[in-house]
C-alpha cells in the first residue's frame, strides 16, 4: 500500500489564546492547556445542515420536535447539538454527566464584523438523566466558535470544538463513551527539593475528542498548593502520557511522562522544576510615558514555544528563558500596541535588568464613510488599516467594528509613512471600499472621506431541466479574476479583508460579492453591483452539478434563471471492519483527467450516497484523517489510501450501487522497545514515517517501551525525537530499516538506534585556507537537514548525524553541493575535509 499525503496541513499555533483560556477555565475547573485555538481563518470551518454520520444512540427528541415548542421565527435561528452519554465498560446510558456548551470569540476580524449581541447568554449546562441524553438548542452568534465538555465523577472527560456554527446546524454526536479513569497526583519541588506552589501540572495528548479527528482540548491539569502537592482535576485514562509543569520562571525537568496502568492507576509523581533566568525592562514612548499592551518576545531561529510577555499598565515586561541551555538573545516586538514597530538589534544576556525600549506613538486619521451615489452616512462598519512597513499580516485584521454616528470614526495606530485603509460595511448590500493608500506625518493624516457602493437587490431562480425548482442551493455572485473559475473551488470572500496572494502582479483572484440560498421555490436573494457589467453567477448544491454562467448581467426587478443538470448518482456501502468512521471519507478521482471529484461522507454503518456527480469513470478511494501532535504544536492531513476500493462508470441515465470492502485498511498496532546507544530511549518521542506522511508523536515510558495504535497498514520506519523537544522541534534520529504493519495485526519490534557525530572541515580551492563563518546547508535523501555555520577554522559539527549520505551546500556557491560525506558503517564518529572548486 502506498498512502499519499494530500493538501490539508493546518498549522496549530502554540500560543495560548485568551479566549481559549476563558473556555478552559469556565468549563474544566482547574485546567490549564496549551492546545492551539481554532485557526484564525475559521470561516473555512463553516458548518451547515446536519452531520453526515448517522447517530448510534436510541430514538431521542428531534430538532423538529424541539422547534415545535419555539416560535417559528425563533426556531429558524436555532442550532442543535445532541448526543447520549454511555458507560465505556458496559455501553449502558450514563446518568449524572455534566455537559457544558460554551461560545467564545473566533478572531478579532470576525468580532469586528459581527459583534456578539449584548443580551446573548451562554447555554445553560445540562446534567444527563437515566437515559444519558443531552441536547442544546441555541442561537449561535456569528463571531463565536464553540466548545463542548462532558464530565462525570470518576470518569475520563470528553471534549469537542466547532468553528462557525450557523442557524439550522444540527450535529448528532450519537453515543459518547465515558470511561472510568484514575487519579494522577504528586508533589512539585525544585532542584533543591524545596516544594514549589502554584505550578500547573498538565497531562497532555489525551484521547479526549468526542469524535476521532475532532478539534478538542486534549489536556487536563492540576495546581500545586503551598506544600507543592497537586492532583489533576479529572480522572486520566490508562496509558503513557506526556506531562508538563508550567509556571512563569520555571522549567520542567522531570519526569517526562506519567504511566497510568489499567486497574492500578499511577504512582504518585515527584515533579522537578528549576528556576530559569529572565530579561526584564520597560517600554516607554518618546515622551517617557509607559506604554501598556506591547507584545515583547525573544527572537529565536526555530519553531515552537517562544518567551514573550505583554507590557503591564506601567509598561514593564519580564521574559523567562525556556530553552534547556539559554543563549544570549535579541528581542523583538510582535505587536507595538499604540506605537510604531521598531527593530531591536541589540543582543542581551539572560539576567539583564532594566532594559529601556523607546517607541514612537502612532498617529491617527479621521474617516467618514458614505454611500457612493447618495452621500448618505454609513454607520455600521469595521476598518482595516496597515502600514506598508508592517511585517505582520495581523496588522491587517479588522477592528473598530460597530456603529459610528454620522459615519465618522477616528482610526488610531496609524504609522508614519505610507499606509493603506479599507472599510468593511456590515450591511451585505454594501461592498467594501477600495483599498486607499495615504501618507501620515507627525501631524497625522488629512481627514478621509471613504465611499462605498450599494449593490442592487436581484433574484436568481435555480431550476432543473424539467422546470422544477431546486431548493437549498447556494447562489454566488462573483467578480471574475485573471484565471478561469473552477466549478467546485471556493472563492475569496471580499468581506473577509484578505484575498489570495500571488507574486504575479497581474494576478487577480475571483472575489465573492454576494451569496444566498434558494428557498422551496428555487429563489435566492442576492446583490450585484450596478457598475460591473460582466459577473459570474454560480449555483452549487448537493444534488446537482455546479452551474457557472459567465458574463452574466443582473438587473433589479428582472428574474435571472439558472438551469442545472442533475448529474450522475452513486450509492453503496463500505464494509469497515471496525475502522472508526469518524476518521474516514470517500474521494472520487476521475480516471481520464486524474482530477479529484467531490468527497463523499460515510455513515456509521459504512453506507454512502451522492448525486450531482459529473459523468465518467471514477476510482473510489478511502481517505483517513491523520494528525501529528508534537509537544508544542501539530499538523493535520488527509491520507488517500492506495489501491482504490473500486472503479465505476458514472452515467446520468442510471444510478450506480456498489459494495466495497476496506479490510486491507484496518489499522494495526506496534508494541516496541526503543534503545539509544544501548540504553532505553527516554525522555524521547517517536514518529512513525510512511512513504509521504507521519503518525505520532508517541511517548516512550521510563523503560523505552512504546505502544502505537491506529496505524494504517503499510511499511514504516521509526524516527526518534530527542533533545529539547518540549519547547522546539527537538533533534531526530532515524532508525535503520523498515517494518510492516499488517491489517488488524500487532507488530512487535525492538529498535536499536545510534547517536552519530560528524565533523566536516571546508577549505578554499587551495586546500589550505579554511572557509570561516560560511552559511552551510546539509541534507540527506530521507529529508533530514540542518542549517549551520563554519567556525573560524572552517569546521562544522553535526550532532545526531544520519547514517545515510549527507550533501553539503555553501551559500553563495550555486554550482551544486561542495561534496557528500557518509559515516562508515559500524562507526559513531567521523571527520571529513571538503575542498571548494575553483571559480
Amino acid at each position: 500500500m502506498a498512502p499519499a499525503r494530500r493538501f490539508g496541513f493546518v498549522l496549530l499555533t502554540v500560543c495560548a489564546v485568551a479566549a481559549v483560556w476563558l473556555w478552559l477555565f469556565s468549563t474544566q475547573g482547574s485546567t490549564i492547556d496549551d492546545e492551539p485555538r481554532v485557526g484564525s481563518d475559521t470561516e473555512s470551518m463553516t458548518l451547515r445542515g446536519s452531520n453526515p454520520v448517522e447517530a448510534t444512540a436510541p430514538v431521542r427528541p428531534t430538532a423538529d420536535a424541539t422547534r415545535e415548542e419555539q416560535p417559528a421565527a425563533a426556531a429558524e435561528k436555532l442550532a442543535y447539538i445532541r448526543g447520549r452519554c454511555i458507560a465505556g465498560e458496559t455501553g449502558e446510558p450514563l446518568a449524572g454527566c455534566t455537559v457544558k456548551l460554551r461560545g467564545f470569540h473566533r478572531n478579532s476580524s470576525v468580532v469586528a464584523r459581527f459583534p456578539v449581541p449584548e443580551d446573548w447568554k451562554q447555554p445553560k449546562p445540562i446534567e444527563t438523566g437515566p437515559d444519558g441524553l443531552f441536547e442544546f438548542a441555541f442561537d449561535p452568534p456569528r463571531a463565536n466558535q464553540w466548545s463542548l465538555g462532558i464530565e462525570a465523577k470518576g470518569r475520563v472527560p470528553r471534549t469537542g470544538r466547532w468553528g462557525l456554527i450557523e442557524p439550522g446546524f444540527v450535529d448528532d454526536l450519537g453515543d459518547v463513551e465515558i470511561s472510568k479513569g484514575y487519579r494522577v497526583r504528586g508533589i512539585v519541588v525544585d532542584q533543591f527539593a524545596v516544594p514549589v506552589a502554584k505550578v500547573g501540572v498538565r497531562v497532555r495528548n489525551l484521547p479526549l475528542p468526542i469524535r476521532a479527528g475532532m478539534a478538542a482540548n486534549s489536556s487536563r491539569s492540576g495546581w500545586s498548593d503551598e506544600q507543592g502537592r497537586f492532583e489533576v482535576g479529572v480522572p486520566i485514562p490508562a496509558g503513557t502520557w506526556s506531562i508538563k509543569a508550567s509556571k512563569a520562571g520555571y522549567r520542567h525537568v522531570e519526569p517526562d511522562v506519567v504511566v497510568v496502568e489499567e486497574g492500578t492507576g499511577a504512582s504518585d509523581l515527584r515533579v522537578v522544576v528549576r528556576r530559569m533566568p529572565s530579561i526584564s525592562g520597560i517600554v516607554v514612548d518618546e515622551l517617557g510615558r509607559p506604554v501598556p499592551r506591547v507584545d515583547v518576545s525573544v527572537k529565536l531561529a526555530r519553531s515552537g514555544s517562544i518567551p514573550s510577555d505583554w507590557t503591564d499598565k506601567d509598561g514593564r515586561f519580564v521574559l523567562y528563558a525556556i530553552d534547556r541551555e539559554p543563549q544570549p538573545v535579541q528581542l523583538e516586538i510582535d505587536d507595538p500596541g499604540p506605537c510604531e514597530l521598531q527593530d531591536l538589534p541589540k543582543v542581551y544576556e539572560w539576567g539583564t535588568r532594566d532594559i529601556r525600549i523607546v517607541l514612537r506613538r502612532a498617529v491617527s486619521v479621521g474617516v467618514t464613510v458614505v454611500e457612493k451615489r447618495t452621500g448618505k452616512p454609513v454607520e455600521n462598519y469595521a476598518v482595516s488599516c496597515w502600514s506598508n512597513r508592517s511585517r505582520s499580516s495581523l496588522q491587517r485584521d479588522m477592528r473598530l467594528g460597530g456603529r459610528h454616528a454620522g459615519g465618522k470614526v477616528t482610526v488610531d495606530k496609524v504609522w508614519r509613512g505610507k499606509s493603506q485603509l479599507q472599510v468593511f460595511p456590515s450591511d451585505p448590500a454594501l461592498l467594501p471600499s477600495e483599498t486607499i493608500e495615504f501618507e501620515a506625518t507627525d501631524a497625522g493624516a488629512p481627514p478621509m472621506r471613504v465611499e462605498v457602493e450599494r449593490m442592487q437587490a436581484v433574484r436568481v431562480r435555480v431550476l432543473r431541466s424539467d422546470r422544477s425548482p431546486v431548493p437549498g442551493t447556494t447562489v454566488e455572485v462573483i467578480r471574475p479574476g485573471t484565471r478561469r473559475l473552477d466549478p467546485r473551488r471556493g472563492v475569496s470572500d471580499i468581506r473577509r479583508g484578505r484575498t489570495w496572494w500571488s507574486s504575479d502582479p497581474k494576478f487577480r483572484p475571483p472575489l465573492l460579492l454576494s451569496a444566498g440560498t434558494t428557498d422551496d421555490d428555487g429563489y435566492a436573494d442576492v446583490h450585484a453591483p450596478a457598475s460591473d457589467g460582466a459577473l459570474i453567477v454560480r449555483a452549487r448544491g448537493p444534488h446537482h452539478l455546479p452551474r457557472i454562467e459567465e458574463n452574466a448581467v443582473l438587473s433589479p426587478g428582472v428574474e435571472h434563471e439558472l438551469v442545472v443538470s442533475a448529474g450522475a448518482s452513486l450509492a453503496g456501502r463500505v464494509e469497515l471492519h471496525g475502522i472508526p468512521v469518524e476518521r474516514l471519507g470517500l474521494k472520487l478521482r476521475y480516471v481520464a483527467t486524474r482530477r479529484d471529484g467531490p468527497r463523499v461522507p460515510l455513515q456509521a454503518d459504512g453506507k454512502f450516497a451522492a448525486d450531482g456527480l459529473p459523468e465518467g469513470e471514477v476510482e473510489l478511494r478511502l481517505t483517513i484523517r491523520n494528525t501529528v501532535r508534537t509537544e508544542h504544536g501539530g499538523s493535520g492531513s488527509t491520507i488517500v489510501c492506495e489501491p482504490p476500493l473500486a472503479k465505476v462508470v458514472l452515467d446520468e441515465t442510471r444510478a450506480q450501487t456498489i459494495e466495497c470492502d476496506a479490510a486491507r485498511f484496518v489499522p494495526g498496532r506496534l508494541n516496541g522497545r526503543v534503545y539509544l546507544d544501548g540504553a532505553p530511549a527516554t525522555p524521547a518521542r517517536v514518529l512513525l514515517i510512511a512513504d509521504h506522511w507521519a503518525i505520532g508523536q508517541f511517548a516512550t515510558d521510563t523503560r523505552g517501551r512504546l505502544t502505537a495504535d491506529g496505524l494504517l497498514p503499510g511499511r514504516y520506519r521509526l524516527q526518534l525525537v530527542v533533545g529539547d523537544f518540549k519547547v522546539g522541534p527537538g533533534q531526530r534520529i532515524d532508525a535503520d530499516g523498515y517494518f510492516t504493519i499488517e491489517p488488524g495485526k500487532t507488530a512487535t519490534r525492538t529498535f536499536h538506534l545510534v547517536r552519530r557525530r560528524m565533523r566536516v572541515r571546508i577549505v578554499e580551492a587551495d586546500g589550505e585556507t579554511p572557509l570561516a563563518g560560511a552559511k552551510v546547508f546539509v541534507s540527506s535523501r530521507r529529508g533530514w537537514s540542518r542549517r549551520l555555520e563554519t567556525d573560524e577554522h572552517g569546521w562544522l559539527t553535526i550532532d545526531l548525524a544520519p547514517s545515510s549520505k549527507v550533501q553539503v551546500y555553501v551559500r553563495g556557491r550555486n554550482d551544486g553541493p561542495v561534496g557528500s560525506v557518509e559515516i562508515p558503517k559500524g562507526r559513531k564518529q567521523a571527520e571529513f575535509t571538503l575542498r571548494l572548486a575553483k571559480r
